[in-house]
């Protein structure tokens, strides 16, 4: 046990010694030269977990009057954020206490709040300064790296190539990992389509049954049909119960988003969208892209980044195609099971980047265990695909460069 306390105390004085630096391997960029890198968790970020997406629309204004989230430290922001609110006359402490109760309690100062929010990101940059640090070694990267005053963690490496790998790390952590929506029907959605693309013709008599609809948006936007049996004879009508919105070309499917975001006031304000590539007979691409309307499950089913553990490559067909396999932890299964279960028969869309890469069919047994993103790869993509899988729930938060400059040498 002595020798246990000694050791331990040995560490101690050996990182204050080393004023909080992390080496593998010792160096003096300002002797030496090199580059330095001053990066910082996304207050923006920081804040939707801390606060649990903040909901509230009065938070959100007042935190966008408060300007780039990413372009100031976070003292600084979380000091504005309190002039704000007080000129706002907002209740910050309140929302703060029903936002999450685990952390805030009743009968917080304002000023109190803002010590909260110091600490708790002043605990993110630690945790993530060490899983940095971790993953330089790993890439046998020469590093210093500490953490500034400000909460930003300071990253120096000796020439351009080491930099270009640093600015790599940093850009993966920065993507947003997976997000497993629940698709929006169609039929749901029908009625905005059609008022939509009446604004866009400007003729609101264009349609008068949007059961018999030809394709939208002066034609760049093909719904799905089905066929229906009416006397004896076949009749084609909107497929209302389609989780695919429509089908377009490529170089259409910016037309239809510009026109979306345009009318995205006719919708209901949960719903984003994406893109899918479709594919026909024997797995071949048709040329064609799939649009999906999407909606987040409710906070409790939402799958984050701390819920994946790893993800495995899965191979199909002898060799030539490949998927992955997401290994969830103890919590992100249960949240699993419980999605896949309310949706046995129906997909549920897996996007990443903004860019929609799977919309599984969940079946009964083996879809409620594992999830698999089974698409047409090749062994260099899933394996790309799932490193970046693997990178990012490394990291509790993601990272932005602040700042960054060569440092000449001085000799």
């Amino acid at each position: 046990m002595l020798i246990c306390r000694l050791l331990f105390f040995s560490l101690v004085l050996f990182l204050v010694s080393c004023n909080g630096r992390l080496n593998y391997e010792d160096f003096d960029i300002n002797v030496n030269g090199g580059h330095r890198f001053i990066t910082q968790i996304p207050i923006d970020v920081f804040l939707e977990e801390l606060l649990k997406g903040y909901t509230d629309p009065d938070l959100r204004l007042i935190i966008k009057k408060c300007g780039d989230p990413n372009q100031v430290d976070a003292r600084t922001f979380f000091s504005s954020i309190i002039i704000v609110s007080k000129e706002s006359n907002y209740d910050l402490p309140r929302y703060f206490n029903r936002a999450n109760p685990l952390l805030f309690k009743e009968g917080l100062s304002i000023e109190e709040i803002k010590i909260i929010m110091n600490e708790e990101y002043n605990r993110a940059s630690e945790t993530m300064l060490f899983q940095v640090n971790e993953l330089l070694i790993k890439e046998e990267l020469k590093h210093n790296i500490s953490e500034s005053e400000n909460n930003q963690l300071v990253i120096e490496v000796q020439n351009e190539k080491d930099a270009e790998r640093v600015r790599e790390i940093i850009n993966i952590t920065a993507n947003p990992l997976l997000y497993f929506y629940e698709p929006v029907a169609l039929g749901e959605v029908l009625d905005s389509l059609v008022k939509m693309d009446n604004l866009i013709t400007k003729d609101s008599s264009a349609y008068t049954d949007p059961l018999f609809l030809s394709p939208l948006f002066s034609g760049i936007l093909e719904l799905p049909f089905t066929t229906e049996f009416t006397l004896g004879s076949p009749i084609s009508l909107v497929d209302k119960n389609s989780s695919i919105i429509g089908r377009s070309n490529l170089e259409d499917t910016a037309k239809v988003i510009k026109i979306i975001n345009q009318c995205k006031t006719l919708l209901p304000w949960d719903i984003d969208w994406g893109w899918q590539t479709e594919y026909g007979l024997l797995q071949k691409k048709t040329g064609r892209f799939l649009l999906y309307f999407l909606r987040l499950p409710e906070e409790e089913l939402q799958i984050k980044r701390r819920d994946i553990f790893s993800a495995l490559l899965v191979n199909y067909k002898d060799g030539k195609d490949f998927g992955v396999q997401l290994v969830f932890e103890i919590e992100g299964r249960m949240k699993w099971y419980d999605l896949a279960n309310r949706n046995i028969g129906k997909i549920i869309v897996i996007g990443i980047d903004g860019e929609i890469i799977s919309a599984p069919v969940i079946e009964e047994g083996i879809g409620l265990q594992i999830c698999e993103i089974r698409q047409c790869m090749t062994m260099d993509e899933a394996s790309k695909l799932a490193d970046q899988i693997i990178f990012s729930c490394a990291m509790p938060f993601p990272l932005c460069i602040f700042e960054e400059k060569d440092i000449p040498t001085s000799l």
